[in-house]
C-alpha cells in the first residue's frame, strides 16, 4: 500500500495562499477549478475556498531564529502574540514560533533540540545505586559519543558497569568500575580521544588497558 500525506485547507483566497506557498516555501502549485494544489514532496495541500479559522502549517527547521528572522523580514508576515489561540507550546527541547501571514495562513516553526543543544546531562538508566562521582563522570564522558548513537551507548555503559558491580560482589557502581565499564564499551578507534579526555581530568589511564568492546 502506497499512501501520500495530504491536508485540506479552507481559505478565503486559495490563489493567494498558493502564491505564498510557491514564493516563500518553494511548493509546486497547480490550479484545479476553484481549488489549488500545493506540493513540496513531503506533503500535499488542497486549498479550497471557504470560511474557517486561519489554517496552521507546522514546519520543522534546524535554525529557528535564523529562519524566523528571514520570514519576518517580509512585509506580509508578522510575529503572532504569545497569547494567540494557535500558539504552540514553547518548551526547551522544542522551541517554536507562531507567524501570521497576510494571505490568511499561519505558520508554526519549531526546532527539535538535542541534549547537547540544551546543555543537558541525561540521567543514566540505572537499576543499582551509583557513586555520585561515578554517575557524573559517566554522564560527562558520554558527551564524547555522537548524539545520534548516545542513547544506545548510555544503556550499554550503564548495563556493563552494573554487571561489573554485581560480579565484584557489591550493589553499588563505584568510580573505578564506572571507568572500567566506559573503557570496555569504547570502540578501539575512539580510545585515543577517551584517554585524552581522561588525562585532561588527571585520571591515570594505565590501569584501563583495552581488553575488548563490551
Amino acid at each position: 500500500m502506497h499512501l501520500n500525506t495530504s491536508v485540506r485547507f479552507l481559505v478565503a483566497d486559495p490563489s493567494a495562499v498558493a502564491g505564498f506557498l510557491a514564493e516563500v516555501l518553494d511548493f509546486e502549485v497547480a490550479e484545479r477549478g476553484e481549488s489549488w494544489w500545493a506540493n513540496n514532496g513531503a506533503i500535499s495541500i488542497v486549498l479550497e475556498p471557504g470560511d474557517s479559522p486561519p489554517p496552521v502549517l507546522c514546519l520543522q527547521t534546524n535554525d529557528l531564529e535564523g529562519d524566523c528572522k528571514e520570514l519576518l523580514s517580509r512585509q506580509d508576515i508578522q510575529q503572532a502574540p504569545a497569547s494567540s489561540p494557535n500558539g504552540p507550546a514553547n518548551v526547551p527541547e522544542r522551541p517554536a514560533r507562531l507567524l501570521k501571514c497576510a494571505c490568511g495562513l499561519q505558520l508554526i516553526l519549531f526546532q527539535e533540540r538535542n541534549e547537547d543543544e540544551q546543555n543537558l546531562l541525561v540521567e543514566l538508566p540505572a537499576s543499582l545505586p551509583w557513586d555520585p562521582a561515578a554517575d557524573l563522570l559517566t554522564r560527562e564522558l558520554l558527551r564524547l559519543v555522537p548524539v545520534w548513537v548516545r542513547n544506545s551507548a548510555r544503556k550499554r555503559v550503564t548495563g556493563h558497569a552494573e554487571y561489573l558491580a554485581v560480579e565484584s560482589g557489591t550493589l553499588e557502581v563505584a568510580y573505578d568500575l564506572a571507568l572500567r565499564a566506559f573503557v570496555d564499551c569504547t570502540l578501539p578507534s575512539q580510545l585515543e580521544a577517551l584517554f585524552a579526555e581522561l588525562t585532561s581530568r588527571g585520571i591515570d589511564t594505565q590501569p584501563f588497558e583495552k581488553n575488548g568492546t563490551c
